[in-house]
């Protein structure tokens, strides 16, 4: 096994979380997971994450029960394969902050335009707790953000 400083493990997890665009959504309704593809954008300095969703969907009704979620991000079809599982809770987004998000989410994803011009559209912010680290077939790496 690889070793890596906290500083660098976390150097590392950042670019690879603003190097993707899509990871898998994970909600739980009484104890039945649920998983939902989605598009993602990050702030910055790659501390927050925001997915957008109808306020009315299955997973957003999820949240609202139970802000535990988690993502997974990962590197299909690369030569390199990782992983990156974030264990979070759900935040609903700042008013203040949807100018932002709307923006930087159009300028990644420019095809979602007429999603996220939706009335019905929400934006999700997500809280990081920990991070699990998977770098080729064996380097597991855990990182307790609390």
């Amino acid at each position: 096994m690889e070793f890596l400083s906290e500083e660098h493990l976390l150097s590392e997890i950042k670019k690879f979380i603003k190097d993707s665009k899509h990871c898998v959504l994970a909600t739980s309704n009484e104890g039945i997971p649920y998983c939902s593809l989605m598009a993602y954008i990050n702030n910055d300095d790659c501390t927050q994450i925001y997915l957008a969703s109808y306020w009315d969907t299955q997973k957003v009704k999820n949240l609202k029960k139970n802000k535990n979620l988690s993502l997974l991000i990962d590197s299909r079809g690369s030569q390199s394969p990782k992983a990156l599982t974030i264990q979070g809770e759900f935040l609903e987004t700042d008013k203040g902050l949807y100018d932002f998000v709307f923006k930087k989410f159009l300028k990644e994803h420019p095809e979602m335009e007429p999603f996220l011009s939706s009335e019905k559209i929400e934006f999700i912010s997500v809280n990081f707790k920990a991070f699990m680290y998977i770098k080729g077939l064996e380097d597991t790496y855990f990182i307790d953000l609390s």
